[in-house]
């Protein structure tokens, strides 16, 4: 597997396998510190390991790792947010 696409922001992960087809999109609970020193994303043989981290401030147990209960419209609206966040914030370091 080859030419994998992933995306990770504050709110959700993006994954893009256009090669087989395959996307995955998974919008998280609780926000995640995507800039964390240690996330990372590893291509193993046939699968995909990635290591994300929460923020400092939010170290507690989640009762889950996505998001449930939001409209369609909801969850465009917060992944629109989060990609402009992310964005922006990848502008700044370009500066």
């Amino acid at each position: 597997m080859k030419n994998i696409d992933v995306l990770i922001s504050r709110d959700f992960i993006k994954v893009n396998a256009s090669t087989i087809r395959y996307i995955c999109v998974i919008d998280f609970a609780h926000p995640i510190d995507y800039e964390h020193p240690s996330t990372k994303v590893t291509l193993m043989d046939e699968r995909l390991e990635v290591n994300l981290y929460k923020p400092a401030d939010a170290l507690k147990l989640w009762d889950s790792i996505q998001v449930f209960g939001l409209t369609k419209e909801e969850l465009r609206l917060r992944r629109e947010k989060s990609l402009a966040d992310y964005y922006a914030r990848e502008d700044e370091k370009l500066k």
